[in-house]
């Protein structure tokens, strides 16, 4: 992992909020584990294995977090030089006759259904560095070529 995550204000929020819930998670699940060991033989009891498992999942997914978090560096859109695509940008977009209005975020804000799209992501990796009124072309991962003009950087 780089050793700086470029965040939005509220990109950093949500994954506070998720931390949290996950440490909540983490608890019950300790929980769990130390009912099942009063159980008795643990060896062949699948729910604790199935529990440890998630246990593990977890920890990973806290770690994870917990790195993103301390090396954020929050991006203000309002600094967006709108001279060139970059990350924190919001960009209009015209393909086929329909506009298209996305903001170029880090891999972990990437929602494309409310707009966001990675820089990691094959448009996000061919918009950076670019100006208004360039023409760029993206194979997208079904293997269609799709054309897109820049309108608008903000």
């Amino acid at each position: 992992m780089n050793d700086e995550m470029k965040l939005t204000p509220g990109g950093l929020v949500r994954l506070k909020k998720e931390l949290q819930a996950l440490e909540a998670k983490r608890k019950e699940i300790i929980e769990r584990l130390k009912d099942a060991k009063d159980y008795g033989d643990i060896s062949e009891n699948s729910e604790f294995e199935e529990t440890k498992n998630e246990q593990g999942f977890i920890e990973r997914k806290i770690n994870e977090l917990e790195t993103i978090i301390k090396i954020a560096k929050i991006i203000d859109r309002g600094l967006c030089n709108r001279e060139k695509v970059e990350i924190g940008c919001q960009i209009k977009l015209k393909s086929d006759n329909e506009e298209l209005i996305y903001a170029l975020v880090s891999y972990v804000e990437s929602d494309p259904v409310s707009g966001k799209i990675s820089i990691d992501s094959p448009v996000g990796q061919a918009l950076l560095g670019r100006v208004v009124g360039e023409k760029v072309q993206v194979t997208m991962p079904s293997g269609k070529m799709v054309e897109y003009e820049i309108i608008e950087i903000g």
